[in-house]
C-alpha cells in the first residue's frame, strides 16, 4: 500500500468523506456515478471549514498529509478512545524504538516522534493496513 493510500485511510478514519461531483458542478454523490466526475473531499467539520475558507469551494478542499503534518496527526488521534489510545501508544513506542535502532540520530521517545511514525502507529492500531 502506498503512503497516499494510507493517508486516505487515515483521513477517512479522522472524519474526512470522499464524495463525487459531475465536472460541471452540482450534486455530490457517495458513489462515483460516471467517468466524468471528480473527487470532492468533505472535511470532518464542514461548517467550520466554510467559515475559515469563505471564498473557496470544496473542490479546493483536501485532507492533510498525515505523514508530514504533526498537527494533522494530533487531530486524527482525537478519534481514539482510551483503550485504543493505550494500544496506539504501545505501537508508537515500538515504531520509535525501531527507528532509533536503525538511525542513531533519532530519539527513541514517542513524545518526540515524527508525523510519519504517528501515522504508521495509527494505521497499525486501527488495522487500516
Amino acid at each position: 500500500m502506498t503512503t497516499e493510500d494510507k493517508n486516505i485511510k487515515i483521513a477517512q478514519k479522522a472524519g474526512w468523506r470522499l464524495r463525487w461531483q459531475n465536472k460541471g458542478g452540482g450534486e455530490l454523490f457517495d458513489e462515483k456515478p460516471a467517468s466524468h466526475c471528480w473527487p470532492v473531499w468533505n472535511p470532518p467539520n464542514i461548517s467550520e471549514w466554510y467559515k475559515a475558507n469563505p471564498d473557496e469551494g470544496l473542490e479546493y478542499c483536501s485532507p492533510p498529509n498525515y505523514f508530514k503534518d504533526l498537527n494533522a496527526m494530533h487531530e486524527a488521534e482525537k478519534v481514539l478512545d482510551k483503550n485504543t489510545h493505550d494500544s496506539y501508544r504501545d505501537n508508537l513506542k515500538e515504531i520509535c524504538m525501531a527507528s532509533w535502532l536503525s538511525n542513531s540520530h533519532y530519539t527513541p521517545f514517542q513524545e518526540c516522534s515524527r508525523a510519519q511514525d504517528r501515522a504508521e502507529a495509527f494505521g497499525k492500531t486501527l488495522n487500516l493496513w
